[in-house]
């Protein structure tokens, strides 16, 4: 799966969520996402009333999410543990924690295509 695919799973995972939810987040999400070759950067945010995922930089982003290609797979497959991931610096957030927090909610169960483990548990 290519880094557009997997961008794809995402924006798919969050649209298919109430919109409320991903404005409880707090505004767009940076993911820069580390292949071997390149570093992708990617923008999640509200555009006419549904969520997008595009290629590019947000000005007014409340999170930045570095990750690994693999992590990233990973991630949208519900087989990321998030906290091995830190601790191996596979995955870093900066910015806003508590609106990683809502973005995990926002992801989390309601029939969502992504999933998180936390500490060997799925949540």
């Amino acid at each position: 799966m290519t880094v557009a695919e997997a961008m794809a799973k995402l924006e798919s995972a969050l649209a298919s969520r109430p919109v409320a939810l991903f404005q409880r987040v707090g505004g767009s999400i940076q993911f820069t996402v580390v292949t071997p070759t390149e570093r992708q950067r990617w923008v999640a945010r509200l555009a006419h009333g549904r969520v997008v995922a595009l290629r590019g930089e947000a000005e007014d982003a409340v999170l930045h999410i570095g990750i690994i290609d693999r992590s990233l797979l990973k991630w949208l497959t519900g087989r990321l543990d998030v906290e091995e991931a830190f601790k191996k610096r596979r995955l870093a957030v900066e910015g806003d924690l508590d609106a990683f927090d809502r973005l995990i909610d926002c992801l989390s169960g309601g029939g969502s295509a992504v999933t998180v483990r936390a500490g060997g548990k799925k949540t």
